[in-house]
C-alpha cells in the first residue's frame, strides 16, 4: 500500500468507493475530519472484514469508506474501538467481533443504507 501521507481528497480519488485501513491519521475538527493519513489496507488488498479486524485489534488507526459524496465515519469500528478501549479489552476473537459488528450493524442499518447509495 501507500507509505506516503495522503489528504483524504487524494485518498478518495485513489481509492474511490471503498473501504481503507488508515494509520498515522492527522484529523481535522472533532477527529471526524480527516485532513491527511497513510492508507495501510484497502479492498483491493483486503475484505473489508478484515480491515474492520484490524481496526479492532489496533492494527489500523481508522477504517473508512471513500465514498465522494459523504465523509462519514465508520461508526461501527469506532464505537467498537471505544467500548474495548472503555472496557479494558485488549484482545478479542473473531467470533466475537463478528456477534459484535452484526449487532451494531444491525442496529445502524438505516447509516449504512444511506452510504450504500
Amino acid at each position: 500500500m501507500d507509505k506516503d501521507r495522503l489528504t483524504w481528497e487524494q485518498i478518495q480519488q485513489r481509492y474511490p468507493n471503498q473501504f481503507v485501513g488508515l494509520v498515522d491519521v492527522e484529523y481535522g475538527a472533532h477527529k471526524v475530519e480527516i485532513k491527511s493519513a497513510v492508507v495501510k489496507y484497502s479492498e483491493e488488498n483486503s475484505t473489508r472484514d478484515e480491515i474492520c479486524l484490524l481496526t479492532v485489534q489496533h492494527k489500523v488507526q481508522e477504517m473508512r469508506l471513500t465514498t465522494q459524496d459523504t465523509d462519514y465515519p465508520l461508526s461501527v469500528n469506532g464505537l467498537m474501538v471505544s467500548i474495548y478501549d472503555e472496557l479494558g479489552i485488549t484482545e478479542v476473537s473473531d467470533g466475537e467481533v463478528e456477534l459484535i459488528s452484526r449487532c451494531l450493524m444491525e442496529r445502524n442499518k438505516h447509516v449504512y443504507e444511506e452510504l450504500a447509495k
